[in-house]
């Protein structure tokens, strides 16, 4: 019996894969050329002078599409402190840029269908904006950052290290999301609901709240955490825990906490906090009373064997550039990309920011 178990997995898996695989490739590719284009970071001159409202709603704006992971957004961060765009554009930037990129909308599109893709856009949009609102009427009471203003020169050096962590980030694109992929994929290959979450589904809302406690302390990455989502929905588990996941998973975790702390102080941090949790709660509640059925992913089990060879040839691709991640960093350090970095005792990977 084992041994059949265990084949559905392997073809669950292969099949899950052979779905993300292009999708993800497309989104590698993009970053890449996104990366060769270079965003305009030289506007961070223009992005001052704003008040802290529509400065959040700028660092929001900014922050979405970008496919960065929160050690990447909290070097910017504090670029973008430095070069005086005020805290309320930096913060919502830091909470804006992890939560969703467009390498995580891309690779929704086959594995949770295209209505998904507007949800999390959507949701992710709603959620940083709200906090960029927040963030902006916080800070406008203490702003510690309008009095420096930034001399040209530190104008362009902030420019330039802006640049800097922006490649920094992509050459880290996959390194980030590799394991995190993986770890969806497996996830996904394995996961069967059990019975505790039979009895969570005569009472929604729980899991919505239990989709937040579990999103909380871990660092997902939007685009690696993707397959788990769908697999949820297969699974039966409510369009709006699934939503609550996919927003708190990525944007919250001790990292952001600290790092907020460190440099806002601790209530605004616990301010952060709570209204992230708060937002996705209500987004979640609000999914679920208002759409109650969605649409599931389309996945079928039986594998497509005779499937088009372009997956394949992703497969392959995306394969080699995981490999060739792994080789580089070493297996452990591939693994502990799944930890929060406040847990890794290990010394983090050197950089030399000039």
């Amino acid at each position: 019996m084992h041994g059949s178990e265990t084949a559905e997995t392997l073809l669950r898996f292969v099949s899950l894969s052979l779905h993300a695989v292009p999708a993800l490739l497309f989104a590698y590719i993009l970053t890449w050329l996104i990366n060769f284009v270079k965003p305009a970071f030289n506007m961070v001159g223009q992005l001052r002078s704003t008040g802290s409202v529509a400065g959040a709603l700028k660092g929001t704006l900014i922050g979405l599409p970008l496919p960065i992971c929160i050690p990447d957004a909290s070097s910017m961060y504090k670029q973008l402190i430095k070069a005086g765009c005020g805290s309320a554009l930096a913060v919502s930037f830091l909470v804006a840029s992890p939560v969703i990129g467009f390498d995580a909308l891309l690779i929704s599109l086959p594995l949770l269908g295209a209505e998904w893709v507007g949800i999390r856009l959507v949701m992710a949009i709603t959620l940083a904006v709200t906090l960029g609102l927040l963030i902006g009427l916080l800070f406008k009471k203490h702003d510690l950052n309008t009095e420096t203003c930034a001399t040209p020169e530190q104008l362009k050096q902030s420019t330039s290290r802006l640049k800097h962590a922006f490649e920094h980030g992509f050459a880290h694109l996959i390194d980030h999301t590799a394991p995190w992929v993986l770890f969806g994929l497996i996830a996904a290959a394995t996961f069967t609901p059990t019975i505790g979450w039979q009895f969570l589904q005569q009472e929604p809302w729980l899991q919505v709240v239990l989709a937040i406690l579990i999103a909380l302390p871990f660092h997902f990455c939007a685009t690696g955490i993707t397959p788990v989502l769908a697999i949820m929905l297969i699974a039966g588990v409510s369009p709006g825990a699934v939503v609550a996941f996919s927003l708190v998973g990525p944007t919250l975790n001790l990292d952001l906490y600290r790092f907020i702390k460190d440099n806002q102080g601790k209530h605004i941090a616990m301010a952060v906090v709570m209204a992230i949790v708060a937002v996705a709660l209500l987004l979640g509640l609000g999914i679920m009373y208002w759409v109650p059925e969605l649409p599931k992913p389309w996945l079928t089990l039986a594998p497509h064997w005779q499937d088009d060879w372009w997956r394949y040839v992703s497969l392959v691709i995306v394969t080699v550039l995981f490999a060739i991640s792994i080789l580089r960093r070493g297996a452990r350090s591939f693994m502990l990309e799944l930890l929060p970095h406040s847990f890794r005792n290990a010394k983090p990977h050197h950089h030399h920011h000039h």
